[in-house]
């Protein structure tokens, strides 16, 4: 009766083999693929980190992304995509508020855009668009 395949095989010396044989010498080139990808995550990540202290949001949320599509198993990364998106968007919100409240509708406008553009389903964003359009017409009326 022929063995079936295993990934555990005993070893005349009384020790485990993990892998088959055939398998053992693409160890290498997995191990190298595995550090390069985590590699580049961190790479990624520090360039990130860069872009938002620099004030270069959307930029730095891609490379979040980015990395985080690297490593998917590093919790950090979408970590810090979801918290830097969160800050972002609620002080961009604060300072579109207060623009609508001056009367800065060219200002507001703009940043309720720039916040729909990494926050899609905003529905302030939308509202702050949907109250600005609104007093537009309402200005036209009179």
């Amino acid at each position: 009766m022929p063995s079936r395949p295993t990934f555990f095989r005993r070893l005349s010396s009384g020790g485990l083999q993990l892998l088959p044989p055939n398998l053992t010498r693409f160890l290498p080139h997995l191990m190298l693929c595995v550090t390069l990808a985590g590699c580049a995550a961190q790479t990624a990540y520090r360039e990130g980190k860069d872009l938002i202290a620099q004030d270069k949001v959307e930029q730095g949320l891609q490379k979040f992304q980015q990395a985080a599509q690297l490593d998917p198993h590093d919790a950090r990364y979408k970590s810090a995509f979801l918290e830097t998106r969160d800050r972002s968007v609620q002080a961009l919100l604060e300072k579109a508020d207060r623009a609508m409240d001056k009367g800065q509708y060219v200002d507001a406008d703009k940043l309720y855009n720039r916040i729909l553009g990494f926050d899609a389903n905003n529905e302030r964003a939308k509202a702050g668009l949907q109250a600005i359009a609104m007093d537009q017409r309402h200005r036209q009326v009179l």
